[in-house]
């Protein structure tokens, strides 16, 4: 009897040598697959949100990179930067009249405060985040090309 003891002994001491690896093998997992859900949100912007411009004859696009803290402090902060950098890409465009009246420049940023809004925010990297902006509506361009 004393034997058995021993033996069973010898068998759960055999058990913690296989178990302390297993232990420590799901421990680096569960760490591993943190680590990859915390960088996994941070992804370059796609090809049709990289570029700035006419994207189509009812929407305009601007795309900026702002670092902040929080998606939250990016969409307050990056609307009205997109707002302005809309209206001085807008105002460079072939198509407009390039001696905008100052009632013609109001019409142009009424239109752009409107119309326009956030249609994306994604992380870029550690604290950059990416904001596109679009300024949509029925016949955009044929509307700026007619403002004086």
């Amino acid at each position: 009897m004393i034997f058995h003891k021993s033996l069973r002994f010898e068998m759960i001491k055999k058990r913690k040598i296989y178990i302390l690896p297993l232990l420590f093998l799901t421990v680096l997992e569960i760490y591993c697959i943190g680590i990859f859900k915390k960088n996994s949100d941070v992804m370059p912007l796609s090809p049709e949100f990289s570029r700035n411009g006419l994207i189509s004859s009812s929407t305009y696009q601007v795309v900026i990179a702002l670092e902040v803290a929080s998606e939250k402090e990016a969409r307050i902060q990056g609307r009205e930067l997109a707002v302005e950098k809309a209206g001085s890409l807008i105002f460079q465009e072939v198509f407009i009249y390039r001696r905008l009246s100052m009632e013609g420049r109001k019409r142009i940023r009424k239109i752009i405060e409107e119309k326009g809004k956030i249609i994306l925010i994604q992380k870029t990297s550690d604290k950059i985040y990416s904001i596109v902006f679009q300024v949509s509506q029925r016949g955009l361009k044929k509307q700026l090309e007619r403002i004086y």
